[in-house]
């Protein structure tokens, strides 16, 4: 007799069978994701991880934009916030130019003016995460320029000693020398030199860089010196142009004491000489005073010798400047440099930026704008020329303001970056929503299905154990039964 209880071996196999296609689902319904292993489907997963690649990428494009974005945001405020001031700024110059002001008042005016200078050149300053917001005087009008005044007098000291003494006996070709230099930062600009020459005499060599761009020789009077009796050299220089030099005496150069303690030139006494040569018109190569006074002395391409003096173009080179006097006995000088620093705008980088998955780039200029530096509405005369330059000139050839420049230009350009700005940033997000819903429908799992798998099995499952259980207990029953010896007491 078989005793193999084959329905327990078949309903064994029927509950196997259901417990594995019943993890599957309740794994699914668990993660909420249809591919939780490789084996799942390979396919599904290499496209998925393909699609994830190019959300990842879509979205760290979207954030660099976004972040263009407020730098361009920021941008604008900051100059909406500087056309607001060149509105005040033009209402105040308005006021300086009304008659009935009177000087305390258009100064008040103008004290607040330069205030609202001062916050533009903050503005330009201004920077988002270290990234300058702004290039450095860009304007519609004028350069920007700020003024140089420097002085030279500490290098002149006589009482000092020698930058450079004379070894042994002092003589024209070995004096002591002072030697001062200063950077002026500009190649342009007005030299005041003030000497005080007696009959030994001195020399005074000035030079841009390393060039002498003006050199009186050994310069003396014929009379003595006196103390604070200056004469005057006025030099003028600047690249690409000629170097002039004017002569104004205080002194005639001969043995008369001219001093005018309160420090103006007694020009009078020099025109006193009645024609007789001085000191002074040898060494400048005149014979007389006819037309000296106020006459200047100017190159013509190349190097000019105007007596014993020597003026040379002034290479532009340099902006250093330096002052020499050479001499063997005492001396006084003083110079004073007068200049104007033309501010060129900072090279700012173009904000480049990636706009697509492409690779490709658009730039986005840097902007900037003017600090109305040099105006004042001190006097009604300076108020118009600031107002001009707020809102233009009108003419045969008009001229655009500041306000123009700011609003049609800089603004303008501004927006057109931003409107661009937000197109790229909606086509990434519509991308990115499109992407994501990709990736959900390869990896999601269909909650709905997978529940009723899941139920499914399960009833599979308690149904191969109820039958397990009960072909359990029908071999309990039969196998006593199968063991009896026939005869037995039992039969």
């Amino acid at each position: 007799m078989q005793l193999t209880n084959y329905g327990f071996i078949e309903s064994r196999g029927n509950y196997i069978s259901a417990r594995s296609n019943y993890e599957r689902p309740m794994e699914r319904l668990s993660t909420g994701l249809k591919i939780n292993h490789s084996r799942d489907d390979v396919g599904a997963l290499r496209k998925s991880a393909l699609q994830r690649v190019e959300n990842t990428k879509v979205g760290i494009l979207r954030t660099n934009l976004q972040n263009a974005l407020s730098y361009t945001k920021t941008q604008d405020g900051a100059l909406e916030k500087v056309g607001r001031i060149y509105e005040r700024m033009g209402t105040l110059a308005h006021k300086a130019m009304d008659v009935t002001v009177d000087d305390q008042s258009r100064s008040d005016l103008n004290d607040e003016y330069q205030m609202l200078e001062g916050q533009l050149s903050g503005l330009l300053s201004e920077k988002f995460n270290g990234i300058s917001l702004f290039t450095k005087a860009t304007g519609c009008t004028e350069p920007e320029v700020t003024e140089i005044d420097a002085n030279f007098d500490a290098g002149l000291n006589e009482t000092l000693p020698a930058t450079f003494p004379a070894f042994g006996a002092k003589t024209q070709a070995n004096p002591d020398r002072w030697v001062t230099t200063q950077d002026v930062e500009t190649t342009d600009g007005t030299l005041t030199l003030d000497v005080n020459g007696g009959r030994v005499s001195e020399r005074y060599i000035v030079q841009q860089g390393t060039t002498t761009i003006f050199d009186t020789g050994w310069w003396a009077t014929a009379g003595s010196a006196y103390d604070n009796d200056y004469d005057r050299f006025v030099i003028d220089f600047g690249k690409g142009k000629d170097t002039a030099f004017e002569f104004v005496p205080r002194d005639t150069g001969n043995n008369t004491n001219d001093n005018t303690p309160d420090g103006t030139f007694n020009n009078e006494s020099f025109n006193k000489t009645g024609g007789v040569a001085s000191g002074y018109l040898l060494q400048l190569g005149e014979g007389s005073t006819a037309g000296l006074l106020g006459k200047k002395y100017t190159t013509s391409g190349g190097p000019l010798t105007q007596g014993q003096v020597t003026i040379t173009p002034a290479p532009g080179d340099s902006t250093e400047l330096t002052i020499e006097v050479q001499s063997t006995s005492l001396f006084q000088a003083s110079a004073d440099f007068k200049g104007v620093k033309i501010i060129e705008p900072v090279e700012i980088p173009a904000l480049e930026v990636v706009v697509n998955e492409e690779g490709e780039i658009a730039s986005f200029e840097a902007l900037g704008f003017s600090r109305l530096s040099g105006t004042d509405i001190s006097t009604r005369d300076n108020a118009q020329a600031a107002l001009e330059r707020l809102l233009g000139e009108n003419g045969e050839a008009t001229k655009h303001g500041e306000i123009h420049c700011l609003m049609n230009g800089q603004r303008a350009e501004i927006g057109k970056s931003m409107r661009r700005l937000e197109l790229e940033i909606e086509r990434l997000e519509n991308k990115t929503i499109s992407g994501e819903k990709a990736v959900s429908r390869i990896e999601d799992a269909d909650m709905a299905q997978e529940a009723t798998k899941f139920a499914t099995q399960s009833l599979k499952m308690e149904l191969a154990a109820n039958i397990m259980s009960r072909v359990t207990r029908l071999t309990d029953v039969l196998l006593p039964l199968a063991t009896q010896r026939v005869g037995g007491s039992s039969l």
